[in-house]
């Protein structure tokens, strides 16, 4: 998890890169989960770098999540990350 913050001074956002240590390559889901909901999912290829928008900015205090799976299931999760709008 590289940084986390208002991205264009908008919406909140996550920027993150994964990869694999031996430097292999191979296909992961990701998700993007807002108060244990997911809102943005898809799918990349390891290494990634990806950016994340939120498209609809909560505006009462919130908490996120990153979700990495790969073909094996190993699954990686990022830490609770807690967002506070500038309105809340």
């Amino acid at each position: 998890l590289n940084r986390w913050g208002r991205l264009a001074g908008k919406s909140p956002g996550i920027e993150f890169s994964l990869s694999y240590a031996d430097g292999s390559s191979g296909p992961v889901d990701i998700e993007l989960i807002r108060d244990g909901r997911v809102i943005l999912a898809e799918t990349g290829r390891v290494p990634v770098e990806k950016t994340f928008i939120d498209p609809d900015p909560p505006k009462a205090p919130s908490f996120y999540r990153l979700q990495i799976k790969d073909r094996k299931q190993t699954v990686i999760y990022s830490n609770p990350i807690c967002y506070t709008s500038e309105a809340s």
